[in-house]
């Protein structure tokens, strides 16, 4: 009888391989913010800022309302709207390769159209 024998090291590294493909198929975005800890105060390590949120995002999994909404909730803070001021590609994380910049305005300064979708 034949027995296959798959070495350890090839084992390990399908497994992590399916973990991590896994694990970017939980959440579709997220904003591009950590906070540097150690400090008193909130500090920004990343892209993005209180008035300036930076969505990161797969193009397969997420759905444009749910960059967009992610953008309203951190202006929202602020009592503010977000706008799209731009996009980029391979700019973020390798299951997150998308990116969209917004700008948090007053809701008077908004345009009359919700922002666009990435």
């Amino acid at each position: 009888m034949l027995q296959r024998h798959v070495s350890r090291p090839r084992a390990v590294a399908v497994i992590v391989l399916a973990g991590l493909t896994l694990s970017a198929c939980g959440t579709g975005a997220f904003v591009d913010r950590r906070r540097d800890a150690g400090y008193n105060k909130l500090t920004y390590v990343g892209e993005s800022q209180p008035n300036a949120p930076s969505i990161c995002y797969n193009t397969w999994t997420a759905k444009p309302a749910d960059v967009v909404a992610l953008a309203r909730e951190v202006c929202a803070q602020s009592g503010q709207v977000p706008v799209l001021k731009d996009q980029s590609t391979f700019d973020c994380r390798l299951f997150y390769p998308a990116r969209a910049n917004f700008r948090c305005v007053a809701p008077a300064d908004a345009p009359i159209s919700p922002p666009a979708a990435p």
